[in-house]
């Protein structure tokens, strides 16, 4: 017996519409993804032990009932790389044992069957996190939901054994005029819960629900066209170079050690500028800030206005509302600013190798924090405040979140 044709229907459909929501849906929010990226950014390796369960001709028991001497031992290791914080590609390999039992036909004929073999597959799956898709970009957010969907070729090398005669089929062999295959496409769909321990690490909880396009798997030709395979696993995500959370910063370094890392991170942009959590401000600290400042114009700045001279003398602190990061420059900002009708000027600032695009000039954090979820409620997603000091961006640190903390008015 196996699950059910219409419950495998309604699911094939809503993930695969799910999965056409998060690409739309992934295009369409314009903020949320830079224009460009390098192939090195924002890869994960994954690592799955879990739990395969065969579904058939050959399968008599339910889920629950093959726990029961019908589950064997699966692998999976998955690379995969995230083009936005909802949408990604990735590679899986798969390989795990098959067993199943057969004791009755569908008539009710009592039989003993029983299929026990191995079973591999290489697929290439889209990924969608449908935490940051139907809900609001959150950099904090620990745990989240995800689904995959993919393509590939699958192989197996199985047996079917008649307990009464003792007579067995192996896979990939012809008896009399049937001939039972032993490769073939499939198709597996997967969800789970994934919570992100720090930086690096995440574990996961989830299933994936395999199709193989063939009726073979089981050597045996009777009712079904498809066979198909249920894995359930707990895994763990190793980030190569994270973009959830930017650079990997926070803890206090040394003078020799900052400037260490000021020059990686030159070389070493996150794709997700919102998503850095920064370290403390040198300048809060007391030490001495030895980053050059980058000050590369988009385009020929006209003369200042006396308002925007005076504006420029300002000195001190100010927060504002980044919207988009880019490693490249994006054009006249105007036409940012006329597409989503921001009630501030667009601002750029060029600075360690990213274009920042801000709107807003604010005193204090809390004028900002009104700014940005004006922003987030017109589905400008992933803005978030920013600090900045004599027009260069610093790290914003709990302190200034304070209300107390004020600058010069504008």
């Amino acid at each position: 017996m196996r699950i059910p044709t219409i419950v495998n229907s309604v699911s094939r459909s809503l993930l695969l519409f799910v999965l056409i929501s998060a690409f739309s849906g992934a295009f369409s929010q314009t903020l949320l993804i830079p224009p460009q990226s390098t192939p090195q950014d924002n890869w994960d390796l994954s690592l799955n032990l879990g739990a395969t369960q065969f579904y058939g001709d050959v399968s008599s028991h339910n889920y629950f009932q093959k726990w029961n001497g019908e589950s064997r031992l699966g692998v999976q290791i998955n690379v995969k790389k995230m083009f936005s914080p909802i949408i990604g590609v990735g590679i899986s390999l798969y390989s795990t044992g098959i067993s199943s039992i057969k004791d009755r036909k569908a008539d009710g004929t009592k039989v003993d069957y029983s299929l026990g073999g191995n079973y591999d597959d290489l697929t290439v799956f889209a990924y969608a996190n449908f935490s940051n898709l139907f809900g609001s970009y959150n950099k904090d957010r620990k745990l989240s939901i995800y689904g995959t969907l993919g393509l590939g070729v699958s192989t197996w090398n199985t047996a079917l054994t008649d307990n009464i005669s003792g007579s067995i089929i192996h896979s990939g062999t012809t008896v009399g005029a049937a001939k039972y295959a032993n490769k073939a496409f499939c198709v597996p769909m997967g969800a789970g819960v994934d919570y992100r321990i720090n930086d690096h690490w995440a574990a996961h909880v989830g299933g994936t629900f395999t199709t193989v396009l063939s009726d073979d798997v089981d050597v045996w030709h009777d009712g079904f066209k498809y066979d198909q395979l249920l894995y359930s696993n707990v895994g763990v995500t190793y980030f190569i170079k994270p973009g959830r959370h930017g650079e990997l910063l926070g803890r206090k370094k040394s003078r020799k050690n900052r400037r260490s890392e000021d020059e990686m991170n030159k070389r070493r942009i996150p794709i997700f500028d919102y998503m850095v959590n920064p370290e403390p401000n040198p300048v809060e600290t007391g030490q001495k800030q030895e980053v050059d400042v980058l000050q590369l114009p988009l385009q020929e700045t006209p003369a200042k206005t006396p308002e925007q001279k005076a504006e420029q003398s300002v000195s001190g602190l100010q927060f504002r509302v980044q919207v988009l990061a880019s490693r490249v420059p994006l054009g006249d900002p105007l036409l940012l600013q006329a597409k989503y009708r921001f009630d501030y000027p667009v601002k750029v600032v060029h600075q360690d190798g990213l274009y920042r695009y801000t709107v807003g000039q604010f005193s204090s954090f809390q004028d900002a924090l009104i700014e940005n979820r004006k922003l987030l409620r017109k589905g400008v997603a992933g803005a978030f405040v920013t600090a900045y000091r004599d027009g260069r961006r610093i790290p914003l640190t709990k302190q200034m979140m304070q209300p107390s903390q004020k600058t010069n008015p504008f």
